[in-house]
């Protein structure tokens, strides 16, 4: 029995490490412009795509076509929201101009900010294959960021999901005046 004691100490030590593997994530914080949020994994730094438009890329330090999940961020000013007449017209020059997509369909609404907000989704096959689900997320100044993520076929819809999740729990917007991303 004295031999089993080293054994018994080992895994009372080590329990709380190897279950905090397989629990929950660590959360990675993200900001960009009048946003923050959390990711389970850690993506790149927001890349500029054009204007008041970012990407960032899981893993890290991956190529565009190595990456597992690309994150697209795109704000629309409150006059830029009016100036296009209302949310469909917005959804469909942002979707066209910086995801390359043309059709989608819905999909199940995300809370962001406290509310259900509606989701779309959709399949690219240019440059490769591509899943996406996107929520067009109004902030309190009547501006709205266009929030999509696009998940390759190395990346289950299940762990795509959970990013999404996490990133629409912990979306928050920042103090006024806050620009750029860290």
């Amino acid at each position: 029995m004295p031999h089993r004691l080293p054994v018994v100490i080992f895994l009372l030590l080590c329990l709380p490490v190897l279950t905090g593997c397989q629990g929950t994530a660590p959360e990675h914080p993200q900001q960009w412009g009048p946003i923050a949020f959390d990711t389970p994994v850690p993506f790149s730094a927001p890349s500029e795509i054009g204007l008041d438009a970012v990407r960032l890329r899981f893993p890290a330090g991956s190529a565009p076509e190595e990456s597992r999940l690309e994150l697209t961020l795109v704000l629309a000013s409150k006059d830029y929201v009016e100036s296009l007449g209302g949310r469909k017209e917005l959804l469909s020059n942002m979707t066209s101009v910086f995801l390359g997509l043309t059709e989608y369909e819905a999909a199940e609404p995300r809370h962001f900010l406290g509310a259900s907000v509606a989701g779309w989704k959709a399949m690219s096959t240019i440059p490769r294959m591509l899943y996406w689900e996107f929520h067009l997320v109004p902030l309190t100044d009547g501006s709205r960021v266009l929030v999509a993520l696009a998940r390759s076929d190395e990346t289950t819809p299940e762990e795509a999901s959970k990013v999404l999740d996490l990133v629409s729990r912990t979306f928050r917007e920042r103090e006024a005046g806050a620009t750029g991303g860290e």
